[in-house]
């Protein structure tokens, strides 16, 4: 997750808030000439810790085994945690990180609905690869 803006949790209910229109997509893992293309979905959240709030967007991994966030958003909602080193396996292979774990909650952007996420790892650096695809591209 990466910060979009930062809002203080404390911020009045009619204050104005921009309208962010959010579909998630699914598609099945492409292997052509051995290279490999997974699609994620990308939804926009409100990630909250104690009183901090800030509007963000979040990776939808249903492989992940844990819940990851960047260090530049744990930064603004000013988190707190242990630390730790902890060996994270990707697809391109396996990496030693020290990274701090804490506990976040995740929530719809109109407040619908959220849930506590726990534990939360918070890296120093999150490495994805982006990549734009348009509509075609991604009905089967």
């Amino acid at each position: 997750m990466y910060p979009v803006n930062s809002a203080n949790g404390d911020s009045p209910s009619g204050e104005s808030q921009e309208r962010v229109n959010a579909s998630v997509h699914s598609a099945a893992v492409s292997i052509q000439a051995n290279s490999y293309h997974v699609l994620c979905a990308v939804v926009p959240v409100k990630v909250s810790f104690g009183s901090n709030a800030c509007r963000t967007f979040a990776l939808l991994d249903s492989g992940a085994e844990v819940s990851v966030m960047s260090e530049t958003l744990s930064r603004r909602l000013k988190m707190t945690g242990l630390k730790r080193s902890l060996n994270i396996r990707t697809i391109s292979g396996v990496s030693q990180v020290t990274a701090v774990e804490s506990e976040c909650v995740i929530s719809a952007e109109d407040g619908s609905n959220s849930f506590h996420v726990d534990p939360v790892i918070v890296v120093p650096k999150l490495n994805l690869a982006l990549r734009c695809s348009s509509r075609k591209d991604i009905k089967s």
